[in-house]
């Protein structure tokens, strides 16, 4: 996933209950941090929450607020080929990605 505001790119892996991110930055293609663990509660076949795994993650105080908010609330909205485009909010702040498989 590509981030083209905060010039980040995020590798994502994925299984059914856990999801592990790691992040680079978009120019130099180095690493700046990760892996990050999180637990993934699916809501219906298009949403799905996301929380930091405190036990899995050394946690700092933005994943702990992230969490005391209930999480990432991820949707998707639309899917094309292998690429999803994603809806991912926390209180009033809302983002949207695309995601896509690499094969």
């Amino acid at each position: 996933m590509v981030n083209s505001k905060s010039k980040r790119k995020y590798i994502i892996k994925r299984n059914s209950e856990f999801q592990t991110e790691d992040t680079y930055a978009l120019e130099s293609g180095k690493k700046i941090s990760g892996p990050k663990i999180f637990k993934i509660r699916w809501i219906n076949d298009c949403e799905y929450n996301l929380m930091i795994d405190t036990i899995k993650n050394k946690c700092d105080e933005t994943d702990l607020y992230m969490n005391s908010k209930g999480g990432l609330n991820v949707k998707i909205i639309k899917v094309e080929n292998n690429c999803a485009t994603l809806i991912t909010s926390l209180e009033d702040m809302k983002v949207e990605s695309k995601l896509c498989k690499i094969k």
